[in-house]
């Protein structure tokens, strides 16, 4: 495309763009503008796959998933977070190259996407990961049958309202959309975390600031490991939320699901301190 690829400092000719001149785009060492008529096929091109896109059709890497996932559709309302997600994984291979057991640690580490920026999540401790363990065990069996399914931290949750998404410890949805959504979920009923020492602020804090955006959501649980008291809060009709506290000892009511929960239940396998 002799000229349809052009820059201030220089005109590309019909040669293939090489891996060092993309390179010095990217840094910003060269710099580059297209060409009216270059505009004019990538407008006709983009318009070719909204078309697809608004047929109902996958477009790879768009409305789709990548790879593995290839076969999950993304709703509308994901592909805008989903693309910011890509292009800040593509720009990981920027820059000075990372130490091997770097990068390792890194793909093992989960991460929250908060309105435009990424947060590591820390492993969980013992405690930790048993009592919510024992939460998705009981509410599992308490709604056996029903059309509510209960889900652990691996599971994604999206937060639209928010621009967010996060990973509950324990979390509970009857939505038939969230049934039709395999990879993440959206409205949930019940929401449970397992607070540690350095996450309890922020998860009594900004992160119920942004789950109460979730007009579906009926019930925030907070359990303390340390106390073994539990603070449930609760969303009335008239849109209030009011909290619910559980002493040491005391049985958890989870009314959203008709559900109490005996200290026994809940720390079981969790030696005292």
């Amino acid at each position: 495309m002799p000229q349809d690829f052009v820059s201030p400092r220089h005109l590309i000719d019909a040669a293939p763009i090489t891996c060092e001149g993309l390179a010095a785009m990217a840094r910003g060492e060269t710099r580059f503008a297209f060409s009216p008529a270059a505009l004019q096929r990538l407008q006709a091109d983009r318009e070719v796959v909204q078309r697809h896109i608004n047929n109902g059709a996958p477009v790879y890497g768009l409305n789709t998933g990548l790879g593995g996932n290839l076969a999950y559709r993304l709703d509308a309302s994901e592909v805008e977070a989903f693309q910011e997600q890509v292009i800040v994984g593509r720009m990981i291979g920027m820059g000075p190259h990372l130490p091997m057991e770097v990068v390792r640690a890194a793909q093992l580490t989960r991460h929250e996407y908060i309105d435009g920026e990424v947060f590591a999540m820390a492993g969980a401790e013992d405690r930790h990961v048993t009592v919510a363990g024992n939460l998705y065990i009981t509410l599992r069996k308490h709604l056996r049958g029903s059309a509510c399914r209960t889900y652990m931290s691996d599971m994604r949750l999206h937060l639209a309202a928010a621009n967010s998404y996060f990973y509950p410890d324990v979390l509970v949805t009857c939505s038939a959309l969230d049934q039709a959504s395999a990879m993440v979920k959206s409205e949930p009923k019940l929401i449970v975390e397992v607070l540690s020492l350095t996450t309890a602020v922020y998860d009594r804090g900004l992160k119920f600031s942004h789950y109460r955006t979730l007009t579906s959501l009926e019930e925030y649980v907070l359990v303390d490991l340390d106390t073994r008291a539990s603070d449930c809060y609760r969303k009335g009709a008239d849109g209030l939320w009011v909290l619910h506290p559980f002493a040491r000892g005391e049985v958890v009511e989870l009314v959203s699901f008709a559900l109490t929960l005996t200290a026994a239940q809940l720390f079981a396998e969790v030696a005292e301190d």
